[in-house]
């Protein structure tokens, strides 16, 4: 079951009853896990930083706002509260408000000054300005409105969902750096796709959809989520919908298709989710009035888009008219001059996020096919922060794999896990990556167990390598496969390379099962 992660914002010296009382509520919620500034721990970061980083990672956020404006950071005006809240908007985490009574009591040792004072009454104001909130009383009470709260936005608004994660240096495998979801090098050139698909979220009609094409590295789910931010500025209910999630039900499709709000559903790999397309498409034909939007992201569209028009009930019909277009997203750059201003956007990007000198040589050849795909612009960038230049599109994934290979021996050294498991590793990872990740623990031991390098290996330390493959990779999955897919596609091609048989038998099984 995906796991809902719930920010919980308040001070702490006023309303510290209330606070422990929403925890303790919300941690008692079957698939949510409440964060709190207090259980960080010990950490290399700024107060600051971490706390933003936290919070974006977070899918939803509870704030608890009092008279008391509490501590800020350092060259702040804003308090830590006021902080979280505008991270939340700007990172698109959806944010259930809760307001003190203005006649609320506190202590009398909490008083601040009246620059203070003003301050938060500044902050309250904007609050009842921006979102609709509830007030609260006894402890019990606002630990009531939460749970309420938070079931009633699971139901109308919690299926969709903006990844947008945090890159954490020294945490994150090297991959992580080049994620879509993480947003480090900052979106450019897609500004006329960006404008097209406003306008075609605006247009009159109460269902569209659109299918874009393209192969791995080509800029899909980035697109994906600036719209899906553009949109949520706007009034929008709009995100990503992950169809391996079990709290996607028939009742939460068709709560979601009949929200008030207008709707956006963006479905990345869409074309593993067929049976959830033709859910979501009958609840939205269903819809009387409003916007329902579906943005379809593919690597191409073959049986099952052909499959869908022959939809029965008047479901296939949806996906030939007028409604449905089919796009193939172009390269991000066509032309050698674009792609090096990409190329250098992406190098300062990497070095201002490493803290390293930003690389002076450039590749050789900018018209070359590989870097059709930006993903591959912007992996050469990385690249040349580490002085390896002159490699073809080979030479640039082995590169990054063997980065990632690097991470893990850290990663062991790090949890105390003998050095020998590194060798075993990257089967594991190819595994995982090959059958889409691992549910929960059991089935990643499980498979880390099958791997034949680990034969005989103590479980202990078997649960050692799970522990930290999941603190590694985590995500909608207990273990995410590596990403982004190139990479990933290509450390399972150089482990197919080694081990085919072994690799296969792992996901699929043995052969004796297959066979009968």
């Amino acid at each position: 079951m995906t796991t809902l992660r719930i920010f919980l914002s308040s001070t702490g010296r006023d309303l510290d009853d209330y606070r422990l009382a929403v925890h303790e509520a919300v941690t008692e919620l079957d698939g949510c896990t409440c964060v709190r500034m207090e259980d960080y721990g010990a950490s290399d970061a700024d107060p600051a930083g971490h706390d933003r980083s936290q919070v974006a990672r977070c899918d939803l956020l509870v704030g608890l706002v009092g008279l008391w404006h509490g501590n800020r950071p350092p060259g702040e005006d804003r308090s830590f509260t006021e902080c979280e809240y505008d991270t939340a908007e700007r990172q698109g985490v959806p944010r259930l408000m809760f307001l003190t009574p203005d006649d609320f009591p506190v202590p009398g040792n909490l008083r601040e000054d009246d620059g203070q004072w003003q301050r938060q009454q500044s902050f309250r104001t904007r609050v009842r300005r921006e979102r609709v909130v509830a007030e609260f009383g006894s402890p019990a009470t606002l630990a009531a409105l939460v749970v309420k709260a938070i079931r009633h936005w699971q139901r109308e608004e919690g299926l969709l969902r903006l990844p947008w994660r945090p890159w954490r240096l020294d945490l994150d495998p090297p991959g992580t750096l080049l994620r879509p979801e993480c947003g480090v090098v900052p979106f450019h050139d897609r500004d006329a796709e960006l404008k097209d698909l406003r306008d075609w979220a605006f247009s009159p009609r109460t269902l569209a959809i659109r299918l874009y094409t393209g192969s791995g590295g080509m800029g899909k789910t980035r697109l994906g989520l600036e719209l899906c931010a553009l949109l949520r500025r706007e009034g929008w209910l709009a995100g990503f919908l992950d169809h391996r999630s079990a709290a996607v039900t028939p009742e939460g499709i068709a709560a979601l298709a009949h929200t008030p709000k207008p709707v956006l559903i963006v479905l990345d790999y869409a074309e593993t989710g067929r049976d959830l397309l033709v859910q979501l498409a009958a609840a939205a034909n269903r819809r009387a009035g409003g916007s329902v939007r579906l943005l379809l992201l593919a690597r191409a569209a073959g049986d099952w888009w052909e499959a869908l028009k022959r939809e029965p009930q008047g479901i296939g019909d949806l996906f030939v008219g007028a409604a449905a277009q089919r796009i193939a997203l172009q390269p991000l750059t066509l032309t050698a001059a674009a792609r090096r201003r990409s190329y250098r956007l992406a190098a300062d990007a990497f070095s201002g996020a490493l803290g390293t000198q930003v690389p002076t040589g450039e590749p050789e050849d900018y018209q070359a096919p590989w870097f059709d795909r930006v993903l591959m612009l912007h992996m050469a960038a990385l690249m040349r922060l580490e002085a390896e230049t002159g490699a073809d599109e080979d030479g640039i994934l082995d590169h990054h794999l063997a980065r990632e290979q690097r991470f893990w021996e850290t990663l062991a050294q790090r949890r105390e896990l003998p050095q020998y498991v590194v060798a075993g590793m990257g089967r594991a990872m190819a595994a995982m990556t090959l059958g889409g990740g691992a549910d929960d623990e059991s089935e990643a031991l499980d498979l880390i167990g099958r791997v034949s390098f680990f034969a005989d290996t103590p479980a202990p330390i078997l649960h050692g390598i799970a522990r930290a493959l999941h603190d590694s990779y985590p995500g909608e999955k207990w273990i995410e496969p590596v990403l982004p897919d190139l990479l990933g596609e290509h450390l399972v091609e150089r482990q197919l390379g080694e081990a085919q048989d072994e690799l296969l038998d792992l996901v699929l099984g043995p052969k004796s099962l297959a066979t009968g």
